[in-house]
């Protein structure tokens, strides 16, 4: 039990730990595996009632970091504070840090601290802001100050992944991964043969979020030519029937993806980074995942050995005409005389407020979605005559979305494929050819390292 006159201690230390955290970042122009691991040199932290606390007071802190994401470890003496950030550099000299785990202070997940940097003689300088304490302390941080020094005792940084050039064999298998409600439901695992371990990514299949019909398989030939490439590929089913309503895929989309990345290493695949492919509605099911991974209700089910919502915002996107905004893409359906995609709104939505909840769009225009992953966005335009193929979504609402995505400082590559019609990844044709080879160039960047 920790003593009244310690506690300050412990908060500060985890302070220290949250302020430091993530402070080597912008010196990593492409993080990739664990590039680079530092220890803290001294700090100054300053208190809202004028108090200066210099020095480490008896803690030794490290940092390493892992493509977007960074680990901080506090020592002192037995306690020991580990905290996961996401983190995203938003201007020259300042990034940005989220909580995404936090054992110690669980009231922080999901706060933000902004950190100025510099580096001079190999030293990285830090000055950093953060967040308010849960439950209004009298005595709060309001700036910390740092001098960091590489810690030489990391480890080599891991090559970066390459996808193949020649197609390589794949194998397949199915296997449960979701029992919910008294339903299990099964994953199919494309993995290419090869020494490996392959990058991974998940394929969340559309369906109107109603059709009972599209299951995991849609994209099969797809998903083969991927795992071809060296992915291993992980094609999931999920709760998706007119009985079942907003959010309950959401939840399982969210869960698939802690789940594969708790066990990539299961079908030699690496969890290092991990990306998930999705169309039409499954695109609308990965985008809340994305944007707010830690939504308690889209992370209610918890995945074996992992931390709540730990890892389930994807460390990149490619949502094929994906269902950007539900409310927009109901009205352009109606309009164009598309019936079908108007029922399967109003059943998926039929909880009151669901449709503007739900809305990707309207999450972004609420300026309430976190750090944001690189996406890949493809959609059908219309064709050399002005014929638009695509009767479910339009380029507009792409177009839209795209421009708010990288207004809340995401990072968005919009394609246009003209004359594509919905669905066009699953038939082997021009379009799925031309969407295979930009989805080719977008991955290798991502493991490249952007």
């Amino acid at each position: 039990m920790i003593g009244p006159s310690a506690r300050p201690l412990v908060v500060l230390a985890a302070l220290l730990a949250g302020l430091l955290a993530g402070c080597a970042a912008p010196v990593i122009t492409n993080p990739g595996p664990p590039v680079a691991r530092w220890r803290a040199v001294d700090s100054t932290l300053y208190l809202s009632d004028g108090m200066v606390v210099r020095g480490l007071q008896g803690r030794e802190c490290r940092l390493e970091f892992f493509e977007h994401r960074v680990v901080s470890e506090c020592h002192a003496g037995e306690v020991t504070t580990r905290i996961v950030y996401a983190y995203r550099v938003v201007a020259p000299g300042q990034y940005e840090s989220e909580v995404v785990e936090h054992a110690r202070l669980p009231g922080l997940i999901g706060t933000r601290t902004r950190t100025e940097f510099r580096v001079e003689d190999g030293q990285l300088f830090t000055t950093s802001y953060p967040p308010p304490l849960p439950g209004s302390p009298a005595r709060y941080a309001i700036k910390t100050e740092a001098r960091w020094m590489r810690d030489e005792t990391a480890r080599a940084p891991a090559p970066p992944f390459r996808l193949g050039c020649e197609p390589l064999s794949v194998r397949t298998l199915d296997v449960d991964y979701l029992t919910v409600g008294g339903q299990t439901f099964a994953a199919t695992v494309y993995q290419p043969e090869g020494p490996g371990p392959f990058p991974a990514i998940l394929d969340v299949h559309g369906g109107a979020w109603t059709r009972e019909d599209v299951r995991r398989d849609e994209h099969a030939q797809f998903d083969r030519a991927l795992a071809g490439l060296g992915l291993l590929v992980v094609a999931v089913d999920y709760r998706q029937s007119p009985s079942h309503h907003y959010p309950d895929s959401v939840a399982d989309v969210n869960y698939a993806i802690r789940w594969l990345r708790a066990n990539a290493t299961r079908f030699n695949g690496s969890p290092r980074l991990l990306g998930v492919l999705a169309s039409s509605s499954g695109g609308h099911l990965v985008l809340l995942s994305a944007l707010r991974p830690a939504e308690p209700r889209y992370a209610a089910l918890p995945v074996a050995g992992v931390v709540g919502a730990d890892g389930a915002r994807p460390d990149y996107v490619v949502a094929v005409y994906p269902i950007s905004d539900p409310a927009a893409r109901r009205a352009y359906a109606e309009r164009v005389g598309s019936t079908a995609p108007v029922k399967s709104t109003d059943i998926y939505f039929s909880p009151p407020g669901s449709l503007q909840e739900g809305n990707p769009q309207a999450i972004l225009d609420r300026r309430q979605a976190g750090l944001l992953p690189p996406l890949l966005l493809i959609q059908g335009g219309p064709d050399a005559g002005g014929v638009m193929h695509d009767k479910n979504v339009s380029v507009e609402i792409q177009q839209r979305f795209a421009a708010s995505y990288r207004a809340a400082g995401g990072a968005l590559q919009l394609e246009v494929l003209p004359g594509a019609p919905h669905n066009f990844v699953n038939s082997p044709g021009p379009d799925a050819e031309r969407a295979l080879r930009l989805i080719k160039t977008f991955i290798e960047r991502q493991l490249a390292g952007g």
